[in-house]
């Protein structure tokens, strides 16, 4: 079988990068041919390069200005996705109207995994109007086409919500790239018996619960009279770090807080290693790459109740797992 992973954004990074990359990297254990269909990658990118991987498609929208209502791919790059002749391609993310390119170059069977895009706080907050057109756009050229695969119950909940009566599959992620990557050398001086949190991922203040998570250390340390540390692995996102930075010197712990910004995989599973506790109190994740790394790494965890991984009863219900309500 040759599955062919439609994600425009694959070549910046992040976490739906991930996934894809985990999903591809198992299937072709299983012996399919995968490839993924990208668009160039941004000087600018938030994240590392992602390694090695499948074989990636380069392609180009036909038109900048019509992208949304006529959506095709340059005839030049059109050649490589036909000669790879998939199967089926699984397109992943939204909102994206480079999504409905693969509805336009393809015949055949499509999956969409939305990766949280479904989720009404996604779908309510900024750009409302242009979401509205182009979720239109994409109900008669996309979604009446494709079989959706929910990353979580929560999400399968926010699927059906939105698409009534559309068959949806629900299979949870696998870990990302740190997960299967054995620990290299840490990047913490050695403990001397301070308890240390941990968290990974893009520092987005209010996405990823981070006021709430400085709060609660602040709080616990008052109470503990075992040293609390906060290490915090990821890029900054839109000044989330000077932000968090004058709420700690206010709080009286910034001394307790360790910004790391991205590491390699080797890195990030030596946090997982030398690291006491997981923390993520995300007020909107789709399913949470970090915790499950965490998780497989052998850490107890405290994660909101928002968080896509948290809903699975294999995990949710672990006695390891503290599942907290979302603020």
């Amino acid at each position: 079988m040759r599955v062919l992973h439609w994600y425009p954004k694959y070549g910046g990074g992040g976490g739906v990068a991930n996934a894809v990359l985990g999903l591809a990297t198992a299937q072709k254990l299983r012996g399919a041919e995968v490839a993924v269909a990208t668009m160039p990658a941004c000087a600018n990118q938030l994240y590392g390069p992602l390694g090695d991987g499948p074989r990636q498609l380069i392609w180009r929208p036909s038109s900048n200005l019509l992208r949304v209502f006529w959506p095709h791919v340059r005839a030049a790059d059109r050649i490589a996705i036909d000669e790879f002749a998939p199967d089926v391609i699984h397109v992943h993310g939204e909102f994206n109207p480079d999504n409905l390119a693969a509805a336009a170059v393809f015949s055949g069977p499509l999956v969409l995994s939305p990766h949280g895009g479904f989720n009404p706080h996604v779908f309510a907050r900024g750009r409302k109007r242009i979401k509205r057109l182009y979720f239109a756009l994409a109900r008669r050229a996309l979604y009446r086409r494709a079989v959706l695969h929910a990353i979580s119950p929560l999400e399968a909940l926010d699927i059906e919500r939105l698409l009534p009566g559309r068959p949806v599959y629900c299979v949870q992620q696998g870990p990302g790239m740190a997960g299967g990557t054995p620990p290299g050398a840490s990047p913490l001086p050695p403990n001397d018996g301070r308890l240390r949190l941990l968290f990974v991922g893009r520092l987005n203040l209010r996405e990823k619960g981070l006021d709430l998570m400085v709060e609660a250390l602040a709080l616990a340390q008052r109470q503990s009279a075992r040293r609390l540390e906060l290490v915090l692995c990821g890029p900054d996102w839109v000044g989330s770090r000077v932000w968090l930075e004058q709420r700690l010197a206010e709080l009286g712990c910034r001394d307790r807080v360790v910004f790391t910004g991205c590491l390699q995989p080797a890195a990030v599973a030596a946090l997982y290693r030398d690291c006491d506790c997981y923390i993520q109190l995300s007020r909107l994740e789709g399913f949470g790459l970090s915790v499950a790394e965490a998780l497989l790494a052998g850490m107890p965890a405290i994660l909101s109740d928002q968080i896509g991984a948290a809903a699975f009863p294999e995990i949710g219900e672990q006695p390891h797992v503290a599942v907290v309500p979302c603020a």
